[in-house]
This record gives structure tokens, C-alpha cells and sequence, in this order.
């Protein structure tokens, strides 16, 4: 359940946090320098705040919401308040991977407007496919962030447990039993996450010989 609880969660993030992060990188990009600085600025506060803070801070914004809609969301809605705080610690990585590549790219979209695209097919013809290495690496972050998250997760799940509170709690518990299928879901995920990054070397490095 609890690996189960993770994934979900891991993946639903990732995804949402990946579209956020991207349309958000090409609005801030699309302003002027002063007000690009100032929502940069506002973009790496959750990254530079500690995840202590951060889960405090959404632990309260949970109460309040619970007082308000005079229901216990944390209690009821467990994976609804993780994944909603798995997407907003998540987005700002995903901002800060696909920003830079549009700061490099600047003039692409002026110039597809120019040669006769129309705004629409300026940013799906020539804007995102420029930006696939970036959102990747976007979304990996995303993903890394989310499938080991601990803290903000220990103060938003409620009931609910991801693996790293499901294997806090048998540590304090003691369950020495549940080593062996704590071992066999680490080792799972570094062969997967393991082959993954090797099927990708291999791919682009056979794309670069292509292109060459």
C-alpha cells in the first residue's frame, strides 16, 4: 500500500508539475527583466526554504482550510493534500530546468511569428519541441523530489503513507521484519532508475551519430 500510495502520488505529480512548471518558465520568460527578477526570486523561495518550514507552513494552510470548509482534509482527503503538496514543492524545479533554455532560445518565438506562424503554432511547433531535453530534465527532478520526500509528506498524508513515513514508522516500531521488503523496493527502483538512464545515453548517443 504504501509503495502503491508512493508511486501514485510520484507520478501524478511529476506530470502536473511538469505542465505547470513549463507553461510558468514561458509566461515568466515572455515579461520584462524587472518583473522576470522579481517572480524568479518568488519561484526559489520554496526551494530555498527548509522542508521543515514548508511543511508547516502547509500544514496550517490545510487547518485553515479544514476550519473553513468545517471538515478535517488532512483526515479525509490524505492523498488529495500530498499531492497538492508534492506539485507545489515540485513546480519551481521544473521552472528553474526550462528557464534557462528559454533565456538562451529567446528570439525563436519572435521569429516563428515573423516567417507566418500564428502565436498557437509558434509555441507547438517551435517553442516546445526546442524545450524537450529541459522539461526531461524538469520532470526528472520533479520525480526525484517527490518519490523520496519525507518531511512535507509526514505532515500532509494523514492516514496515508508513502514509503519513506511507512518505513520511519516501522523503525520507531521496530518491525525488524519488514527489512526484506524494504531492501527489495530499493533495489528494484535503482535497477529501474538504473536502466533507464543507460536506454537513454544509448538513445541520444545514436541520435548524435545520426545527426552527424
Amino acid at each position: 500500500n504504501a509503495i502503491m500510495f508512493t508511486l501514485q502520488v510520484t507520478f501524478l505529480s511529476t506530470i502536473i508539475s511538469t505542465i505547470f512548471g513549463t507553461i510558468t518558465a514561458i509566461g515568466i520568460n515572455s515579461l520584462t527583466k524587472k518583473w522576470k527578477k522579481r517572480l524568479i526570486v518568488l519561484n526559489n523561495i520554496p526551494i530555498l526554504n527548509a522542508d521543515i518550514v514548508t511543511a508547516v507552513f502547509l500544514l496550517i494552510l490545510f487547518q485553515v482550510l479544514s476550519i473553513l470548509l468545517n471538515t478535517n482534509i488532512i483526515a479525509n482527503y490524505g492523498r488529495i493534500t500530498t499531492l497538492i503538496a508534492h506539485i507545489l514543492f515540485s513546480t519551481p524545479y521544473v521552472v528553474l530546468a526550462v528557464l534557462p533554455k528559454l533565456s538562451k532560445d529567446n528570439q525563436l518565438y519572435e521569429a516563428a511569428l515573423d516567417l507566418g506562424c500564428s502565436p498557437k503554432e509558434a509555441l507547438d511547433k517551435v517553442v516546445l519541441p526546442n524545450l524537450k531535453t529541459a522539461i526531461f530534465s524538469g520532470a526528472l527532478l520533479a520525480f526525484t523530489m517527490s518519490i523520496d520526500d519525507f518531511i512535507i509528506t509526514y505532515f500532509v498524508s494523514g492516514p496515508n503513507q508513502n514509503f519513506s513515513t511507512w518505513l520511519y514508522g516501522n523503525l520507531r516500531q521496530q518491525r525488524n521484519g519488514q527489512w526484506n521488503q524494504a531492501c527489495a523496493y530499493n533495489t528494484i527502483l535503482m535497477i529501474i532508475t538504473f536502466t533507464g538512464i543507460v536506454i537513454y545515453q544509448i538513445t541520444k548517443g545514436k541520435k548524435k551519430e545520426k545527426s552527424v
